[in-house]
C-alpha cells in the first residue's frame, strides 16, 4: 500500500498540531480527553515504529502483531477521546 505511510505521517502530524492548538479549551473539557488523546498519539507512533524496526525483530513476521495491537489501542482511545470531548 503506497498510501499507508503518507496517511500515517499526516495522522501523526495533524494529531500533534491538534493537541497543541486545543490547549485553549482545556478548562472546558477537563484532563481526561487530553490523556486519551495522548495515549492515542503514542500508540500511533508505536504502531509506526513497529514498521520501521521490523528488521531488528527476531521473528520478522511478529512486527505486524505489534503494529495491529497498537492500532487497536489507538482506535479505542480515539473513540474515547472523541466521546469525552463532547
Amino acid at each position: 500500500m503506497k498510501t499507508h505511510k503518507p496517511v500515517a505521517t499526516i495522522l501523526i502530524v495533524s494529531a500533534v498540531l491538534h493537541g497543541i492548538l486545543s490547549f485553549s479549551h482545556f478548562s472546558q473539557v477537563g484532563i481526561l480527553p487530553y490523556i486519551m488523546g495522548t495515549i492515542c498519539l503514542l500508540s500511533c507512533i508505536a504502531s509506526a515504529a513497529c514498521f520501521y524496526i521490523k528488521k531488528r525483530l527476531k521473528n520478522t513476521k511478529s512486527w505486524i502483531l505489534y503494529h495491529n495491537f497498537f492500532a487497536v489501542i489507538a482506535l479505542v482511545t480515539l473513540i474515547g477521546h472523541i466521546a469525552l470531548s463532547r
